[in-house]
């Protein structure tokens, strides 16, 4: 996904079926904390075999946190919560 700007864009997938574009506050990566605060809490990468990478949750599983089911299709695992999906490059 670009924007009109023609930079890649992230997509935040929330577990409610529900997705949108974010970008990074400052510059073409994103932050720790701005990543932690998608999530809610501490990150885990998935890799995809698109190249691109789901930010997920570390504790999803613990928390209990709901299925997402447009993440876990990508994944083609169980992935549960909020998650952004970005490209390798907004991630240092």
């Amino acid at each position: 996904m670009m924007n009109r700007g023609g930079f890649i864009m992230a997509v935040l997938i929330e577990s409610n079926g529900s997705d949108k574009q974010v970008e990074p506050s400052e510059g073409s990566e994103f932050s720790l904390k701005e990543l932690q605060g998608y999530v809610d809490g501490y990150i885990e990468l998935v890799y995809l075999a698109n190249g691109k990478i789901l930010v997920v949750n570390e504790e999803g599983l613990l928390k209990r946190l709901p299925l997402n089911n447009k993440a876990s299709l990508l994944a083609r695992q169980p992935i549960v919560g909020n998650v952004v999906m970005i490209e390798p490059n907004q991630i240092s």
